[in-house]
């Protein structure tokens, strides 16, 4: 009798979970939320592409003077990552480093050579980024393409944290849910063999 009840106590826990996953699954929102943390999981990120004669490497450091336009989009605070690519014979690199501002623009007078707004700068390159996807509308400015909405992948070179694919992620988190029902398997087993006698 107490074997029945301590299996009509683990039934409802078991199955209340997997009911409301189903439920959060027709609402449309979650479908994109869902999607959303998908492309997180994968690693890929929307970001503003900027495409500049150099290649950069993660950690190396550029400086030069900038033009207003561009030092308005490193000053600017937006949430989307900005991603620096080189170019080969004129045409933007497949991969690029995310590129951040190191330390506050200085800036340069006022003169016929550079308009307000012009500063010194200087850009840090941090992760490596491969490219999967380029908007096509662009702004040219002297050589340089400004602020393009790329769609990106960020890769690790070191391979220590490398994203997850669905199916790998998958097998883990059935691995961490296996792990932990049988912790609770040994600890409920002498209670059923106790309760039995």
């Amino acid at each position: 009798m107490r074997l029945l009840h301590l299996t009509a106590l683990l039934t409802p826990a078991l199955h209340t979970p997997r009911a409301r996953c189903v439920t959060a699954l027709l609402d449309p929102d979650m479908e994109l939320l869902l999607s959303r943390m998908q492309q997180v999981r994968d690693g890929e990120a929307e970001a503003k592409a900027v495409t500049l004669r150099e290649t950069l490497v993660p950690g190396q450091r550029l400086r030069f003077t900038a033009p207003p336009a561009l030092v308005q989009l490193f000053v600017a605070r937006d949430s989307k990552p900005i991603v620096i690519l080189g170019q080969q014979g004129g045409v933007p690199q497949a991969r690029g480093v995310e590129g951040k501002l190191d330390g506050p623009p200085i800036y340069r007078p006022v003169s016929p050579v550079h308009p307000p707004g012009t500063a010194d700068i200087v850009l840090r390159a941090g992760r490596v980024c491969k490219v999967l996807q380029i908007d096509q509308s662009s702004i040219a400015l002297s050589g340089q393409l400004l602020a393009r909405a790329v769609q990106v992948r960020w890769e690790d070179l070191d391979g220590q944290s490398r994203t997850l694919s669905a199916k790998e992620a998958a097998a883990e988190d059935l691995l961490q849910r296996s792990e932990a029902l049988a912790m609770r398997v040994g600890q409920w087993l002498p209670l059923v063999r106790r309760a039995c006698r």
